[in-house]
């Protein structure tokens, strides 16, 4: 007679396998189909061309990140504002982010020290 804990056991373990197995199965099942489909569709399979492309980015100190890429993905993002890289295989670059805060600060200097020079004058006519 089985005593109770390994009856339960055993029935933790089936249950677990039968959850477990499906999940291992469909696993396989993919593992084994993807590189056939996803060569066939020509997302980088062996044989795909894949060129260099600049591809545009929203940001204005890195407008273009390079990429390489399948030539039909390639079409899409020069369609989307990418650009081809230079002959030495660099894409356009943005604004040098020490120069702009460098220019802001500029700015900031420039407002303030005309604020201070407005006070000095309104205190001077008094």
């Amino acid at each position: 007679m089985k005593s109770a804990i390994s009856f339960r056991l055993g029935n933790r373990i089936t249950s677990a396998v039968g959850r477990v197995l499906p999940a291992l199965l469909i696993a396989a099942v993919l593992a084994v189909s993807s590189p056939a489909s996803v060569s066939a569709a020509g997302y980088g399979g062996p044989g795909v061309d894949r060129v260099a492309v600049c591809r545009a980015t929203s940001s204005q100190f890195r407008p273009f990140v390079l990429v390489t890429v399948p030539q039909f993905v390639a079409d899409r993002y020069l369609a989307q504002g990418g650009v081809k890289p230079d002959s030495a295989g660099k894409c356009p670059e943005g604004i040098n982010i020490r120069d702009y805060i460098a220019e802001r600060i500029e700015e900031r200097l420039k407002a303030v020290n005309e604020r201070i020079a407005n006070i000095r004058d309104r205190f001077a006519r008094r």
